[in-house]
């Protein structure tokens, strides 16, 4: 028959030198020898692997020995370290929940301000520019005090599509006469350019530099 203490004894050697695995085997010995055995259950306490099994252990000594100080005190520590794990999590969730919250927040600004460009915005500037056209005059002379200060003609500018003008395409005298051919915004630039044509020259000149 196995002796409890003696099982006890070995397994406390054991732990002492690192070897957890033969000591938890020999306390599970002094255990099925004499279940009652307290300061089994401790040791057995300090060798399992979760606080469940931690918890499990040190009830049993309470059930034997409800005063036990060291079992109280290591069933507390146990609790406190559940009680703050949980805090944590509830902490970290409630972060994620704002996170989120601001998160959507920020996408239905996005999607509001998308709708009010494509709904306002854009329409509006879109149908500027076709009563601009519609009331625009069939010619128009060309003048820009800061290039006619200067003594340079005015550029014409090749449109590269989308409300973007990209290189000169010609040039002409300050004062000159030309045909307003179209309009159109520059979403870039936040100005309506006009193309016109005289001379032989056709490019785009920005709004301001027609005079009627």
């Amino acid at each position: 028959m196995i002796d409890s203490e003696h099982a006890l004894e070995q397994a406390i050697q054991a732990i002492q030198y690192g070897d957890q695995t033969t000591g938890r085997r020999l306390l599970a010995q002094a255990l099925q020898a004499d279940p009652r055995n307290i300061q089994a259950w401790l040791w057995m306490s300090q060798v399992v692997d979760t606080d469940e099994q931690r918890r499990e252990c040190l009830q049993r000594v309470l059930a034997i020995q409800p005063q036990n100080q060291a079992a109280r005190a290591r069933l507390a520590q146990i609790e406190a370290r559940a009680t703050a794990h949980t805090a944590s999590q509830h902490r970290w969730t409630r972060r994620q929940i704002v996170l989120a919250g601001g998160l959507a927040l920020s996408l239905v600004c996005g999607l509001v301000l998308l709708l009010y460009m494509l709904l306002a915005v854009v329409p509006s500037a879109r149908a500027r520019a076709e009563r601009l056209s519609e009331s625009a005059p069939k010619t128009a002379t060309l003048w820009c005090p800061a290039c006619a200060q200067e003594g340079r003609p005015v550029l014409l500018q090749t449109s590269l599509g989308a409300g973007l003008f990209g290189n000169p395409s010609g040039e002409l005298a300050h004062g000159t006469t030309v045909a307003v051919l179209d309009y159109q915004w520059s979403p870039l630039e936040q100005c309506y350019y006009v193309e016109v044509i005289a001379g032989g020259q056709r490019g785009w000149v920005v709004e301001s530099m027609l005079r009627e």
